[in-house]
């Protein structure tokens, strides 16, 4: 029995949209940024914002040739790099995609801690760990339902806190331009200069800003349930980059503006437990500070169904081949793999638990979308090869195009997966390195084992 097509490119759409969760990155990466470059975190932004759409062009180029089995990364570097390390970067991306089911249970739980930090109440930890954990139970009870169902949930959870925080950053920008913040605050040129920003430090910035774009490329999973995936997947993944990019630049610059950029007002910003939630309490009021954080939770719960979803169709994928076992690709009445996805629920509860129990939630979001950040680094740093190798031909032309862009993603890629590996990170943080790499072993032990039949890409 295979999986059935029935996703249209809405839904295709919705997968990545989902994994990205553009509107908990917006709250939770400006603080972490201000700290190299300052006022300039728009500028950060719009660096990541170029860059991606390169890496999401080279997804493309390999879903135009992928033969609809489905499997992202699975068979688009097995097709072109070989069997082995198509399994190995499969096997990796779908151990990233369950993780990012834990960073969707974290989240929803650490922005339960801001809600009521706002109301001045107080939680113990077991409670924190209580609500991630039936985070990801529902996201999975919710993946084992209809697709089409489950990706109109992901995409309605996501829309609704964009438009949230598109409406209060307009409102915002608006009581900037005609009478000035509650301190003063006024539009400067001072987000967009680069003044006193050194190369390093905008580098640096920007590695977290291209973090924020991670999942993007997540429609790729839903190839074998596509109705048209040769067509829907290249136009999702682009189509989710340039969004972001638009999204996290504007919406930053607007958020940098409603702080102020003076020391003492960044400092403010690098101090907020949700970027745009404060700004819009200063500037509209509690009521949709309150919303912002709620609607940042709903984002977070639908990152965790995506990755749910994302994670159970590339161990589908995998086991369908052989590589893994067959009851990972057993499907149920709705041709659901519903193994597949309790494992990855399960996996994903484990994770959770142990992080935060030992931990506490905040420092337990922390490791975990560290962990996952650089396993995903490491699939996409794959990419750019493939793609070349996908596109080479004798003409000059189609050597170009092989060489160019992939050879600059390439870079981009390897820098930031270097920036984000090194130096080592210390203190609790220390074993996330330790992690990445016992997984990767796995991944690399069982490719050199199990020899998959990947089938070449139609049309290649």
């Amino acid at each position: 029995m295979a999986l059935n097509r029935q996703l249209k490119f809405t839904s295709t759409l919705a997968v990545s949209v989902a994994m990205m969760a553009p509107s908990l990155a917006i709250s939770l990466s400006p603080q972490v940024m201000v700290g190299d470059v300052g006022a300039a975190i728009p500028m950060a932004f719009l660096v990541a914002a170029i860059t991606v759409p390169l890496l999401g062009w080279c997804f493309a180029v390999l879903a135009r040739r992928d033969s609809g089995k489905g499997g992202s990364a699975y068979r688009y570097i097995g097709s072109t790099l070989g069997p082995r390390l198509g399994s190995f970067a499969g096997i990796l991306l779908a151990c990233t995609y369950t993780i990012a089911v834990a960073i969707g249970g974290t989240a929803v739980a650490v922005l339960a801690l801001v809600f009521i930090d706002r109301k001045d109440w107080s939680a113990p930890t077991w409670l924190m760990a209580l609500i991630a954990v039936a985070a990801i139970a529902g996201a999975a009870f919710f993946a084992l339902g209809h697709p089409p169902f489950l990706t109109r949930i992901m995409l309605t959870l996501e829309l609704v806190t964009v438009t949230l925080i598109v409406v209060a950053s307009t409102y915002m920008l608006y009581i900037l331009v005609t009478t000035g913040g509650p301190q003063g605050q006024r539009p400067t040129s001072d987000a967009l200069s680069l003044s006193g920003v050194s190369l390093t430090a905008l580098a640096l910035a920007a590695v977290i800003g291209f973090l924020s774009f991670a999942g993007f490329e997540g429609a790729a999973a839903s190839g074998a349930e596509s109705l048209d995936p040769k067509r829907s997947i290249p136009r999702a993944i682009l189509a989710t980059a340039l969004f972001a990019g638009v999204f996290y630049f504007l919406v930053s610059l607007i958020v940098v503006w409603a702080y102020g950029t003076s020391p003492t007002e960044l400092l403010n910003l690098a101090n907020s437990d949700s970027v745009v939630g404060e700004a819009a309490d200063a500037y509209i009021g509690t009521w949709m500070g309150d919303l912002i954080t709620l609607g940042g939770m709903a984002s977070a719960f639908g990152t965790a169904m995506a990755g749910t979803y994302a994670a159970s169709r590339m161990f589908y994928s995998i086991s369908e081949d052989g590589v893994l076992p067959a009851k990972l690709a057993a499907l149920d009445a709705k041709q659901v793999p519903r193994t597949a996805v309790l494992v990855v629920a399960g996996t994903a509860v484990i994770t959770v638990l142990v992080w935060t129990l030992t931990q506490g939630i905040v420092d337990a979001f922390g490791a975990i979308s560290t962990w996952a950040g650089l396993m995903f680094l490491i699939v996409y740093v794959l990419i750019p090869l493939a793609a070349g190798r996908a596109l080479w031909g004798d003409s000059i032309v189609d050597k170009a195009k092989a060489i160019i862009v992939p050879a600059i993603v390439f870079a981009v890629v390897g820098f930031v997966l270097f920036k984000s590996a090194w130096p080592l990170p210390t203190g609790y943080l220390a074993v996330v390195p330790l992690l990445v790499l016992l997984v990767a072993l796995a991944s690399a032990a069982i490719a050199l084992t199990r020899r998959p039949a990947v089938s070449s890409p139609s049309g290649g």
